[in-house]
């Protein structure tokens, strides 16, 4: 099993006789390639973002990332900007065959842009 960025994961117990030690091997064969492939992208996008901050938003931080989310902490008067920045970086991090969409959101908490 590969990611998109080849990174690679072996499972050996696919060829189990243990039918149940067989069955959850190969629902990792299914999973790896779809949610390692988007850890592989996320990866990207956050170092394409944080070195997109230092040199055009050098007041703003990178703070968290929760499964396909990346929160940032800015000054209220760059988060337009810096908004737009970061979409840039995301949906550039990888060129698939299909747009790479990225919404973004804005507020005072986390809990305001959800």
């Amino acid at each position: 099993m590969a990611t998109l960025l080849h990174r690679r994961r072996w499972v050996p117990e696919i060829h189990s006789k243990n039918g149940q030690e067989r069955a959850f091997a190969e629902r990792i064969a299914v999973n790896t390639p779809i949610q390692g492939s988007a850890a592989d992208l996320m990866k990207l996008a956050m170092i394409r973002v944080r070195a997109s901050l230092k040199h055009g938003h050098p007041s703003a931080r990178l703070l968290l990332q929760v499964h396909d989310e990346l929160l940032l902490e800015c000054p209220a008067e760059e988060a337009s900007g810096l908004s737009e920045r970061v979409r840039t970086e995301m949906e550039g991090c990888f060129e698939l065959s299909v747009p790479l969409r990225v919404t973004v959101g804005r507020g005072p908490t986390w809990f305001d842009v959800h």
